[in-house]
């Protein structure tokens, strides 16, 4: 079993605190449910076998769990190329351990801008949240419910409520829209489109997912190429930030 030692664990976590402030998505004095858990955190060495002892009860335990996961897909393309993808299978496993019955059922409560699914969209990690791994496994629909291996990805937007890709966020991004700005490569951005619909949302600034895409690829990108495919109109849709359409645009690049 993988193991972290707990100085290790403080500089993930405040590691994860600074890119955090860094983005604009928590102030330094913050004192929100999550800045505290970050800056007071008590060295209690999560990664050993006896790692629930300090803790109040199973919930408490959880949400230092998915604390850890959250550090771990936004700090993952600082990790070296042999742990992160460990360490995201060791956290998973560990929630899957404490709570089988609905595995990441405990980030459901935290509002939905916050989720497991949109920090991986959002962070520069693209890789390791592809990678097939047994621990990532989603129940099919069929009657006799068996389970299949996939990623990360994958495997959070199963575990996520079924509009999770057409939700919002306080900013007005979908994960489409936060995976774009991050520049994910198709292979990624192609797990977010199972609502079609979503090419069709704006976010606050009146721009489509083709209008963000066309200012983070390359002009003969596949990534560009195919959001376009999966809806067509957007190229005749006004960018409502820049003031322009697509072909405009097309010629500028």
């Amino acid at each position: 079993e993988l193991l972290m030692d707990q100085a290790l664990e403080y500089m993930l976590l405040e590691t994860f605190r600074a890119l955090e402030i860094r983005d604009g998505r928590m102030k330094i004095q913050e004192e929100s449910l999550e800045a505290t858990k970050i800056s007071q955190i008590d060295f209690r060495g999560f990664f050993s076998i006896s790692a629930t002892s300090g803790y109040n009860n199973n919930v408490e335990f959880l949400e230092h769990i998915v604390l850890l996961l959250q550090a771990t897909i936004a700090c993952a393309h600082l990790l070296g190329s042999k742990n992160k993808v460990k360490l995201l299978v060791h956290l998973i496993n560990r929630i899957k351990y404490y709570n089988p019955t609905d595995p990441i059922q405990i980030q459901k409560k935290q509002k939905h801008y916050d989720t497991l699914l949109r920090y991986a969209c959002q962070a520069k990690e693209s890789d390791a949240f592809l990678e097939s791994c047994p621990a990532f496994t989603t129940t099919t629909t069929t009657t006799t419910k068996r389970k299949k291996s996939s990623n990360l990805l994958q495997y959070l937007i199963a575990e996520s409520s079924c509009d999770s890709l057409a939700l919002p966020d306080k900013h007005g991004d979908l994960p489409i829209h936060l995976a774009i700005r991050s520049k994910k490569c198709w292979d990624f951005l192609k797990y977010l489109c199972t609502i079609p619909f979503v090419f069709q949302i704006k976010t606050k600034e009146e721009q489509l997912a083709l209008h963000l895409a066309i200012g983070q690829y390359p002009a003969n990108s596949k990534e560009i190429f195919n959001v376009w495919d999966h809806y067509p109109e957007a190229a005749i849709t006004l960018d409502g930030k820049h003031r322009f359409f697509f072909f405009c645009a097309s010629l500028s690049l």
